[in-house]
């Protein structure tokens, strides 16, 4: 999580002159489940999930090179299918993803491209198993995740920015006290929509 933390903290406090900086809400959608030697036999599948919260960007480069760090809840885990028991695992999350992306500003178009890449840190904010018609808190699973990502999107007049990307952790969730942890990571795809306010000047 420090390392996580300490790049972001970097990456949006050093300010050469051409930098500005934008920050704002979002709101976006998961579809995540597991991933990990144990998932097919576990019988994950996608569940579908809510993030929110607020995000600030750093623009450099003629605004071809960006920097985001965000702070985030956002939901995960995977349902699960095993004849004849299914169920879910629903985990929430406090995210601090950290990521580095590429603009490509089309000339007379509020439209540009992006492709980006990270890093991110998660901190379990709960976790509930439901299965037979009844939910109870799983406390064997890990407190903190880590992962990394990537993926593409477009920015309109450099104010709202719509972007799909790929999260794959890098860690099982489980943590058994026996030594038997089940290896089960979370993946998943993100799309999230973004407003920036412009707060620096060039």
């Amino acid at each position: 999580m420090r390392m996580v933390t300490g790049v972001a903290v970097l990456m949006l406090g050093s300010s050469p002159l051409a930098a500005q900086y934008s920050w704002g809400p979002e709101l976006g959608l998961n579809v995540t489940t597991y991933g990990g030697l144990d998932a097919q036999s576990a019988g994950a599948q996608p569940r579908i999930g809510l993030h929110a919260g607020v995000g600030a960007m750093r623009q450099l480069k003629r605004n071809r090179l960006f920097v985001e760090t965000r702070i985030l809840y956002s939901q995960r885990g995977a349902n699960f299918r095993v004849s004849p028991y299914s169920g879910a695992m629903r985990f929430g999350y406090v995210e601090i993803p950290a990521r580095l992306g590429w603009a490509f500003p089309r000339a007379e178009s509020r439209w540009a491209p992006h492709v980006e890449a990270g890093a991110h840190v998660g901190l379990k904010a709960g976790c509930t198993l439901k299965s037979a018609g009844s939910s109870s808190p799983c406390a064997d699973k890990r407190g903190v995740d880590f992962g990394v990502g990537g993926g593409t999107g477009v920015s309109l007049k450099g104010v709202w920015q719509f972007s799909l990307s790929y999260l794959m952790g890098l860690r099982t969730t489980d943590q058994s006290q026996t030594g038997t942890s089940a290896d089960l990571k979370n993946r998943g795809l993100t799309l999230r929509a973004a407003r920036f306010v412009r707060v620096g000047k060039r």
